[in-house]
């Protein structure tokens, strides 16, 4: 095992990635959860993950996604590679609840802070959650600058089908990070399995 991987390793979980110079995005499943990754969504050209999850009662489809200081027209690209992957994920699981999260580095004034201008990754990523019925969950500045002329803002969001079934936090960073951690806690509570009605034994 190399070095890199036993930095990573975390004891009951399992790391998938897609790793990429000064790039990349990965993810970790606790080893209780019914995962899949979702290979054939992915675009070598973009730091993307795509995973199916099945709680046994329903599915959601989860994108990591790391959108580089690039130009506009590799922005463009990304966009179109979320949208058609996307809509192929969702003709397959069509119940499947989807969420998008990650660092995406777009600014947009109607649900980024504290930005009140937008630029062309803010207008594709809006327009993308538009299309796609997504909600923007996180609510506050995401990324501490470390240069004093810089303002905080909101780079790293959690873009959702179903909003009201999580519940996201902010807190500071780890490490030598210059992103807080976002968390993102499912309020959802399954059904009770239990069986109703008066149990009669014959």
């Amino acid at each position: 095992m190399s070095v890199r991987r036993v930095v990573l390793f975390i004891p009951g979980f399992t790391l998938e990635h897609n790793f990429k110079p000064r790039a990349g995005v990965c993810m970790y499943a606790r080893d209780d959860i019914c995962y899949r990754r979702l290979r054939n969504l992915g675009d070598s050209r973009f730091s993307t993950l795509w995973a199916l999850v099945d709680t046994g009662l329903d599915k959601i489809i989860y994108a990591c996604v790391y959108r580089s200081h690039s130009g506009d027209q590799e922005t463009t690209g990304l966009t179109q590679h979320l949208s058609e992957a996307a809509e192929a994920a969702q003709q397959r699981y069509p119940s499947a609840q989807l969420v998008l999260l990650g660092d995406f580095n777009a600014h947009h004034q109607e649900w980024l802070f504290p930005f009140q201008c937008t630029d062309h990754a803010g207008r594709e990523m809006r327009k993308l959650a538009l299309a796609l019925n997504l909600t923007q969950l996180v609510q506050g500045a995401t990324r501490v600058p470390d240069v004093d002329s810089h303002t905080p803002n909101c780079l790293d969001l959690l873009l959702t089908t179903d909003p009201d079934r999580y519940s996201v936090s902010i807190s500071a960073p780890l490490g030598s990070s210059d992103h807080c951690l976002v968390k993102s806690v499912s309020v959802y509570s399954p059904p009770d399995p239990s069986p109703r009605g008066t149990r009669r034994m014959w």
